[in-house]
């Protein structure tokens, strides 16, 4: 923009704050004569601005350049602007940043700049120049030796060579001459083939050759691939199959083919919804299953043949059971069979244990006759023992590590511990998961008590 306005003569104009006439004085306009109304004294005072009337015209000039040269949302900035001076001030400081901290920025982005190798040298030394044309709207000057020297020092490892030859043998060292180097030096690398822009394996085609729009062939061997050009087009080849083939047209090569749209086969496991609900329902039977159709608890789509489970294998494995006891009651009360869960604690069971005798036979009007347990220390100890004495409760204890004796308690502990494992060994869970899993068999064994029996 400011080209233009150098071009147009305007570039004085947007640092003119006045707009006043040059030499302009009191000669150049009448006296105003004040007169003092109590003595009737005259006074001369100074004549009002004159505004130039070229240099206002400039000024429109410069405004309607702004505003033919930003967009809108930028416009939208500087609209309440009333001369080219107010703009193009407003511009500076929305957009010329001159704090210290910018000035920091840019400089160390200058002086650590280092071209990137995937980039040609015309695109790495615009990218440098626009770092210089930065600092110069910062007011920050960088001499054109350092610059050369800062450039030379950013060329990629393969351009060593060069920069130790610019380094010695001369007493000045300037930016075009590095740039033009360093062109000339990449130039070399293309057509010896040692210059790929990707970083990786590639084929460079040589646009344009006057041998190959002519007719006469050339071709060239990079690791393995190579290209051959006749008749306006070029082939290319990998292990002597052709790959590729562009015919040329107006300076570039058209690549002569059709895309194939890819096709890949996908399989997708079916569910075996039986053995879903199976896991979800701490692995029930089938028949229970089945009962839970009858009801409508579960679609019967959903229920069909139960594959071999070996985790109920594992974890629903027993030893023989041992024969039915035989207990004769005629009421209620009688015969009453219990367990502990849980950490043994005399106090804490004597306590539970008498609550609870009180609250049954409250309810029942009917009085405990005998008690059988095992042979934990919960229940047997001297305190337990003297309470049923004074209570009248005969004692049956089971031998020690035998729940078979105590089966009525026990047949609920093994039912919930059967799932438990169950739903570890599926889960692949460690043991210290085993009260979330207990907790969890809990409210199923009451789905199960409620629906099913």
């Amino acid at each position: 923009m400011l080209a233009h306005f150098g071009v147009l003569g305007l570039k004085s104009i947007l640092t003119d704050t006045k707009l006043l006439k040059e030499g302009s004085d009191a000669k150049d306009e009448p006296e105003s004569a004040m007169k003092d109304s109590g003595k009737g004294l005259t006074g001369i005072v100074d004549p009002a601005p004159v505004i130039d009337p070229t240099k206002f015209e400039k000024s429109e000039k410069a405004k309607d350049l702004i505003v033919l040269n930003v967009g809108n949302k930028v416009l939208r900035k500087i609209q309440h602007c009333e001369t080219a001076v107010a703009m193009w001030s407003t511009l500076n400081n929305l957009y010329t940043e001159t704090s210290l901290p910018n000035r920091i920025y840019l400089q160390l982005r200058f002086y650590t700049f280092k071209m990137v190798d995937s980039k040609s040298i015309d695109v790495n030394v615009d990218d440098f120049l626009k770092f210089v044309a930065d600092l110069n709207n910062l007011q920050v000057e960088v001499l054109e030796e350092v610059q050369a020297i800062l450039l030379l020092s950013s060329l990629p490892a393969k351009y060593d060579q060069l920069k130790e030859t610019l380094k010695y043998g001369r007493d000045t060292l300037s930016l075009a001459e590095v740039t033009g180097a360093a062109k000339s030096k990449e130039r070399e690398l293309i057509e010896s083939g040692k210059f790929t822009r990707s970083g990786g394996e590639g084929l460079l085609v040589d646009r344009g050759r006057s041998e190959q729009r002519s007719g006469k062939g050339n071709g060239k061997t990079y690791k393995g691939c190579r290209y051959e050009g006749r008749d306006l087009t070029v082939n290319f080849y990998k292990d002597d199959k052709r790959v590729l083939s562009g015919r040329y047209h107006l300076g570039l090569y058209y690549l002569q083919g059709i895309v194939l749209r890819g096709e890949a086969n996908l399989s997708r496991a079916e569910k075996n919804m039986t053995n879903v609900w199976h896991s979800r329902l701490g692995h029930m039977s089938l028949n229970n299953m089945s009962e839970l159709v009858k009801r409508g608890f579960i679609v019967d789509e959903d229920v069909k043949t139960l594959d071999f489970c070996e985790h109920c294998i594992i974890g629903k494995s027993h030893k023989q059971s041992f024969p039915k006891a035989k207990h004769v009651t005629n009421g209620i009360m009688e015969y009453v069979h219990s367990d502990l869960w849980g950490s043994p604690s005399t106090p804490d069971s004597l306590a539970r244990a008498k609550e609870w005798k009180a609250e049954v036979e409250t309810k029942t009007e009917k009085k405990v006759k005998c008690l059988r347990t095992d042979n934990g220390l919960e229940f047997c100890n001297k305190q337990f023992a003297d309470y049923c004495k004074k209570a009248g409760i005969k004692r049956h204890i089971t031998c020690t590590y035998t729940p078979q004796q105590n089966g009525v308690s026990e047949r609920m502990n093994i039912t919930i511990m059967d799932k438990v494992r169950c739903m570890l060994a599926e889960s692949g869970l460690d043991q210290s998961f085993w009260a979330e899993a207990a907790s969890t068999t809990r409210f199923i064994c009451l789905i199960d008590h409620l629906t099913l029996r």
